[in-house]
């Protein structure tokens, strides 16, 4: 736009004719016409003002704001008031283009408006995503007024990547007080730029429930807005924010669908799994990968609830376990009950292994039984929706879990013999069987507690309890060459099979536990034990009866032979 609010086109056809009527005036002397702002020439070419005999006179263009149609006669007889007549006329008929003009570029700006709007409108309707909305608005503000810089001031973050002039609002830190006040009233602000006195237009981005953010639009030279582009901006927001709220809602429906569908199948898929190794490495995968964490840990409580599943942690996240700050979270957890939220976990704790963390609580009924922590290496690595739903994860699996525990803690009482802690004889049946079918070879000892009811007759049933529980002790503690099962073969007999093993190793070491079971007892007593093995080396099909039958043969003729010794079967 030049001066006078007028366009290039309406300014050349006012030059031309200028040009034209320069060379056609009915006084003699040179001539020159021209348009100013009222302080320049809109032209090229060089006044007379400022030579000697010239006549000047000037008069404003009715309708088009500081725009001056200038007369400048080299003739001094020509008087002011014909150069005010001719002048008159010019004007009266440059008045009349210029409202002709304006209108017609009203009417196109208009049209284009609409057009634009129609267009964009269509866009929102197709959009599925909150970005989506926001290039549509800033791609229609930029095609309807391409020399203008563009701001987005948002209240939420939608994850907006490639899109120049987006912001945050902080209503309690943003220097932009005007941004604030058109969000916190809702109305348009159109306003002069305190420095420099271009225009300035501020419209909030309304929805039903809410304002979503802060539109501002500056021209970027000193031009003020048209009425028609003051109206566009309006509209463009009020449909603008009516769309960032109808893809937001959607957005919100799509994730709380897909949590609720994560929901489901990780409490379906925990609840048709009774082992807890199982649930923690389901756990572990479906909470690394839905939440995009770089470690998910459990930490537990109390020891009865530990079973077996720390077995299989890393060395790397024994590590992690030790760290310091992990532990203080973990305490913190534990000592308050509650969820724990650290975007910035670096910034709060030095030792921190990872950017950001979220941590909460494994409660059963009352009681808090561990402690899932998820971390991440960036920080802000983590939504405030995902820590709500990683709440609602954790409540939904922890029934699973415990479910799983009390499971194995079950097994382990239905395959565990209550006086010695050793595993009942029903189990190592199936195990050897399981044995027989998948290993090469096996060896079965089998141990007898010489003159046991004369200890009970002697010392009491408690004191025979005590021994037999010594033996039991001394067992466990075998050498960790050979894979075993101990078990309390019935009465006063244990026994013990060794995986994979041969005869002569099932030999030695039972000559190992004999020697400790007579120097280590108190009251001091002695064991005799036969040996048996089974291997596919021999022509026969190995079986479970012969195993069994073997080794108790050659233990009734250690203890004919004079007992405390060892015998195997031959």
């Amino acid at each position: 736009m030049l001066a006078g609010s007028i366009n290039r086109y309406t300014y050349d056809v006012m030059h031309q004719l200028l040009v034209q009527k320069a060379e056609n005036v009915s006084w003699a002397g040179e001539t020159r016409l021209y348009l100013s702002d009222g302080k320049e020439p809109l032209c090229d070419f060089v006044p007379f003002s400022g030579e000697e005999g010239v006549v000047l006179d000037s008069i404003p263009i009715e309708g088009a704001e500081d725009l001056f149609v200038h007369c400048e006669v080299k003739n001094t007889e020509v008087s002011s008031a014909v150069i005010q007549a001719y002048l008159q006329g010019i004007a009266t008929g440059f008045s009349l283009i210029h409202d002709r003009d304006r209108s017609n570029e009203e009417t196109e700006l208009k049209n284009s408006s609409q057009d634009i709007l129609f267009r964009a409108n269509r866009q929102f309707h197709h959009s599925n995503h909150v970005h989506e909305v926001l290039k549509v608005i800033t791609d229609a503000l930029t095609e309807m007024m391409p020399d203008t810089d563009i701001e987005l001031h948002l209240v939420n973050d939608w994850g907006v990547k490639g899109i120049s002039g987006i912001t945050m609002m902080d209503l309690r830190h943003d220097q932009d007080d005007l941004a604030k006040n058109v969000y916190v009233n809702g109305l348009n602000q159109h306003v002069q730029d305190e420095s420099g006195g271009k225009d300035l237009f501020y419209s909030p981005l309304p929805g039903r429930q809410g304002v979503y953010g802060v539109m501002k639009v500056s021209p970027r030279f000193d031009v003020p807005f048209d009425p028609a582009e003051l109206a566009f901006m309006e509209a463009i927001a009020e449909l603008g924010g009516n769309a960032i709220e109808s893809t937001h809602l959607y957005e919100q429906s799509r994730k709380h669908i897909k949590d609720l569908q994560l929901i489901s199948e990780t409490t379906k898929a925990l609840n048709e799994s009774l082992k807890v190794s199982e649930i923690l490495q389901l756990l572990r995968t479906k909470l690394t990968a839905a939440f995009g964490a770089d470690e998910a840990l459990f930490v537990m409580t109390d020891a009865k609830w530990q079973l077996d599943f720390d077995l299989d942690y890393s060395k790397r996240r024994q590590q992690l376990l030790d760290n310091p700050a992990i532990q203080a979270v973990t305490a913190e957890i534990r000592a308050t009950q509650h969820e724990k939220f650290i975007a910035d976990w670096e910034m709060a704790e030095k030792s921190a292994p990872f950017g950001s963390l979220v941590g909460v609580p494994m409660m059963h009924q009352q009681d808090m039984i561990g402690v899932v922590l998820l971390m991440g290496r960036e920080r802000s690595c983590f939504s405030y929706d995902q820590f709500r739903l990683l709440q609602s994860l954790v409540q939904h699996s922890t029934m699973a879990f415990v479910n799983a525990m009390l499971h194995e803690e079950m097994q382990k009482v239905m395959i565990t013999d209550y006086l010695t802690g050793l595993n009942t004889r029903e189990y190592m049946d199936a195990e050897i069987r399981r044995a027989m079918q998948r290993d090469y070879r096996g060896v079965f000892l089998l141990f007898d507690v010489d003159h046991f009811k004369q200890v009970n007759d002697v010392y009491g049933h408690s004191i025979g309890d005590d021994v037999l529980i010594q033996v039991a002790e001394l067992v466990k503690q075998l050498p960790a060459d050979f894979e075993s099962i101990a078990v309390r073969w019935g009465g006063e007999e244990l026994a013990v099979y060794l995986i994979n093993a041969r005869l002569s190793d099932g030999v030695k070491l039972a000559e190992t536990i004999r020697r400790e079971v007579q120097r280590l007892t108190k009251p001091e007593v002695t064991v005799s034990c036969g040996v048996s093995c089974w291997s596919y080396e021999s022509q026969q099909q190995p079986k479970l009866k012969d195993l069994f039958n073997q080794a108790d043969d050659a233990m009734y003729r250690a203890k004919a032979s004079g007992k405390n010794t060892v015998k195997q079967y031959r």
